[in-house]
């Protein structure tokens, strides 16, 4: 029979069909057809509780129960069962009944009357079946047995002897049994059939609408509704484990949405496989350890039994909710694995991955499908574990799953017997942990090192040594093994060679000093490798020569071609560098964009962190400051400044240069405190961080320091043969800081020069250089220059230096006496200084063009006055004022009138909101006046 109404009755809501059969056979309502009745049904589906509450409705109504569970201990007690039923006799909840209570207290001490030998002798049998003719004819009696396939033969003998005696009696007799029960007795089962009155229920399992109706009760029609396909697929309509899934929903806290399949249901789970048969509990483990190869003939292959029998303990799991069906047989779903795994013992549970592992590797499965049962604890025999786990890391890889080839490759360290497989297993490692964090690959580099030494690591294994030297600034021992793998090239790997020069030449080309002679150029043997050597060349040529108008073009070409791929990594790299050098950031930042997208499939902080990096440079030549700011806190999260090595120069930089543009300059003085590797200033990424801390030194009035790093700057640039302006525009910056220091030949002579280098296309260094050289001309040239100025910016795309140039074309008119064209560009100037964040700009332009406006940090604060707003001539006119000069001494120094100096220091007391020389701030005002002032 069939579960009826599923959605109503308070105590057992969803077998509450089966229960109002019960009591109609109780009541007679079925005729007196049926005094016996068989409840079955699958473990978990309710029999129990269905017996539970049935006694306690029928003790209601007046009945006397009689009940007994089977615990299915074995070997069991005799008369264990028996004793129980008649022991736990309970009265009926009518009015008291002496002769009722007289007789069940008879019924209570008849079992210490039971031999121990579990033989009943007739004469104790007749009196119980009196004692029950005799109770029945004043009141219903129910004998309620749960489990009753567990029960001892002797109470089993009890039992049929009481159906055969008391059928004709109002007696109804309630049995529970599971359906997986493979013991059941014989003898019972025939008793029950030749029985008139016997009938069978079977409980199935919930229909989605029942589990929907079980669930909205606790937690409402909606959450239902929405959950319910989730619901059945994770319980299959087993009432226990819906239970257990609302009890985990209920410890979850607040509304998880999705069901949670937590701690109870993993009880749940164990407790219908252990109240069954011990077959299906051993093939559930199997399925749990096989997972996706769990097929019955695997299954079967791992336990070691008979087709039949693992066909049968399927059935049953399927049955249960515990497994779904498919055409090769039911398979457990993850969350039923994972709980029949959670029930095992480690030692246990390593020796199933042991059994599954050696089935797989007989059957000459894959390595990705025995790695996982190696991962567990498991075993195989002979010396192939190293290798099945290296295939199987390296698969890995390809499929982006980085963390799975680590472990995989830990793993396989362990069974690594021979010193061959021992390097493989260590170079593979080296690149994998190179993608989840750098900073763990310092363990590998060293036995990798020797081992180039001896001449026993693979080319292209050595290739990768040498980017990871370099990485950790290990400069000297990089060129060692570049030496080598050159000296020791085949033709096979001189492509790969030729790559790797390409690529050390542009960002580590200090090593080039001390290695062999390049090796000759040779046929692309591969697509990623044509790529590789593609991207790699179009980086060198812009960083040489400066590109051309093809670069462009050509870098975004490769970027199309390659797939975010960890193996091209350096493809896309150096492709989006040749961008933001050759003077496109705007493309660089939309494929940085584009990329970064898509690296959540990646896996590797590396890989996001490099492009973030690459991001946040191309929003400082974009003037994006906020963009650069946020870009380069992305960097430095994805890989800590500890896992960047040298590179940490790159996203450094970036947050220096924006935090001194937006004014935040304690923040970009505590990123320039922090440690920075000595051998970053012998890369390219240090080039950058030469500059970005330059950059710091001028804004912030300290001109010496600037210009020391500029030159610095400059002179690696011309040592490395990499001097463009659209790399590090560095002879711009040092003319400027050199003009604030008097030193306008010397100022000059470099914007010219960079003037000249910046031809062609480069319009950002164009523009730089004549904004330098506007400050240096005439008054009655400046406009003209900053004019041409402008539009180089403007076409460039930076909309810092734009804002700069502006606002400086504006003074230009405003000290011609051209108002109305210089509050224009002051207003232009003003816009964009608000849109790159950049608040000391912005609060200059404000003071020195009287525009309204409120003026305040990005952090909420209100601006003070800025010595970076003041001209040169002021600040060296507050400079030597600040150190105590009087205006005549200044005057004579600087070879200016007093008057002069009186105009001076009444615009640097506005600029600084100051009302005396006491005011002046010292530490900012900080030229060392008689050197730095000599003219």
């Amino acid at each position: 029979m069939q579960n009826r109404s599923e959605c109503s009755g308070p105590a057992l809501a969803e077998r509450d069909g089966e229960l109002g059969y019960l009591a109609e056979l109780l009541t007679g309502g079925r005729g007196g057809q049926a005094r016996v009745a068989l409840v079955g049904g699958p473990p978990g589906s309710g029999k129990t509780a269905l017996l539970r509450a049935f006694a306690e409705q029928a003790i209601d109504a007046g009945a006397v129960v009689l009940t007994a569970a089977c615990s299915g201990e074995r070997p069991p007690a005799p008369l264990g069962v028996a004793g129980q039923l008649f022991r736990g006799a309970q009265r009926s909840r009518s009015a008291a009944d002496p002769e009722q209570a007289g007789r069940l207290a008879e019924l209570r001490s008849l079992p210490r009357r039971f031999p121990e030998d579990g033989t009943l002798p007739v004469a104790v049998l007749d009196r119980i079946c009196a004692v029950l003719e005799e109770l029945a004819f004043a009141t219903p009696v129910v004998l309620a047995i749960d489990d009753v396939h567990h029960s001892d033969e002797a109470s089993l003998d009890c039992l049929q002897y009481l159906l055969r005696r008391l059928w004709r009696t109002r007696v109804l007799v309630v049995l529970a049994e599971s359906d997986h029960n493979r013991q059941a007795s014989p003898s019972l089962s025939v008793e029950l059939l030749r029985l008139p009155e016997f009938r069978r229920l079977r409980l199935a399992p919930l229909t989605p609408a029942g589990v929907q109706c079980v669930v909205a009760r606790e937690l409402g029609p909606h959450r239902a509704s929405v959950a319910r396909a989730r619901y059945v697929e994770l319980t299959g309509g087993n009432p226990l484990l819906v239970r257990a899934l609302l009890d985990d929903h209920t410890r979850a806290g607040p509304d998880p949405g999705e069901p949670v399949a937590g701690r109870a249901y993993t009880h749940a789970v164990l407790a219908v496989l252990h109240s069954g048969p011990d077959e299906v509990l051993a093939v559930a483990r199997a399925l749990a350890v096989l997972g996706a190869d769990g097929t019955p003939e695997a299954v079967r292959q791992v336990l070691g039994t008979d087709p039949g029998t693992v066909a049968w303990a399927l059935d049953r799991l399927a049955e249960s909710g515990l497994a779904d069906a498919r055409p090769a047989g039911p398979s457990c779903r993850e969350q039923v694995g994972a709980a029949v795994l959670a029930g095992l013992s480690p030692a246990d549970r390593a020796r199933w991955h042991g059994s599954a592992a050696a089935l797989l590797h007989e059957s000459g499965a894959p390595a990705s499908a025995i790695a996982p049962h190696l991962l567990a604890g498991g075993r195989v025999a002979g010396a192939r574990a190293a290798e099945i786990l290296r295939i199987a890391a390296g698969q890995a890889l390809d499929d982006e799953q980085p963390e799975r080839a680590v472990a995989c490759l830990r793993r396989a360290a362990e069974f690594a017997d021979d010193e061959d497989e021992r390097l493989a297993v260590t170079a593979l490692l080296l690149r994998a942990e190179w993608r989840l964090d750098p900073a763990h690959t310092h363990t590998h580099t060293d036995s990798l090192l020797t081992a180039v030494r001896a001449g026993r690591l693979r080319w292209r294994d050595a290739v990768f040594l040498v980017k990871a030297l370099l990485w950790h600034g290990r400069s000297e021992e990089a060129a060692e093994v570049l030496k080598v793998v050159t000296r020791g090239g085949r033709q096979d790997t001189g492509a790969d060679l030729a790559v790797l020069w390409d690529w050390v030449a542009v960002c580590h080309p200090d090593v080039l000093d001390r290695a062999h002679r390049r090796p000759k150029p040779a046929a692309m043997r591969t697509r990623q490798l044509s790529l590789r050597a593609q991207s790699a060349a179009l980086l060198s040529s812009v960083l040489t020569t400066g590109g051309g108008d093809e670069t462009p073009g050509h870098a975004e070409q490769v970027l199309r071609s390659v797939e975010v791929d960890h193996r091209l990594l350096e493809s896309s790299q150096a492709a989006l560098l040749t961008l933001l050098y050759a003077h496109r950031p705007d493309r660089a930042a939309w494929w940085c964009e584009h990329l970064l997208a898509q690296s959540a499939a990646q896996h590797s902080p590396t890989w996001l962190a490099t492009l973030s990096a690459i991001r946040a440079q191309a929003a400082i030549r974009q003037g994006d400051l906020p963009a650069a700011r946020k870009h380069g806190r992305a960097a430095l999260t994805a890989l800590k400044p500890g896992s960047w090595g040298v590179a940490l120069g790159a996203p450094v930089a970036g947050l220096v240069f924006a935090a001194t543009g937006m004014g935040r300059y304690a923040e970009a003085e505590t990123l320039l405190t922090r440690p920075m590797p000595e051998a970053v200033l012998r890369t390219r990424y240090g080039l950058h961080y030469l500059h970005a801390r330059g950059h710091h030194h001028f804004v912030t009035g300290r001109f010496r320091a600037a210009v020391e790093d500029f030159l610095t700057c400059g002179g690696l640039m011309a040592r490395w043969n990499i001097d463009v302006p659209a790399l590090v525009p560095w002879r711009s910056a040092a003319a400027e800081a050199l003009l604030w220091l008097g030193k306008r030949d010397q100022a000059r002579q470099l914007a010219d020069e960079q003037l000249r280098w910046a031809g062609g296309p480069q319009s950002r260094g164009r523009g730089l250089a004549l904004r330098v050289l506007a400050k240096i001309d005439e008054p009655g040239a400046r406009p003209a220059l900053l004019q041409r100025a402008v539009t180089d910016l403007r076409r460039s795309g930076d909309r810092l230096e734009l804002a700069h140039a502006l606002a400086e074309l504006g003074s230009a008119h405003h000290d011609l006496g051209d108002a109305e064209p210089a509050r224009t560009f002051a207003a232009q100037a003003l816009r964009l200084a608000g849109e790159c964040e950049a608040e000391p700009l912005r609060a200059s332009i404000m003071e020195t063009f009287g525009l309204g406006g409120d003026l305040h940090r990005g952090n909420g604060t209100p601006i003070s006055g800025d010595v970076a707003s003041l001209s040169p001539a002021e600040f060296r006119v507050a400079a030597l004022a600040a150190h105590g000069y009087t205006n005549r001494k200044i005057a004579s120094q600087l070879r200016i009138t007093a008057s002069t100096v009186e105009q001076h220091l009444t615009r640097v007391y506005r600029k600084l909101k100051v009302t005396t020389r006491a005011d002046l701030p010292v530490h900012q005002l900080n030229l060392t006046h008689e050197a730095d002032l000599a003219l």
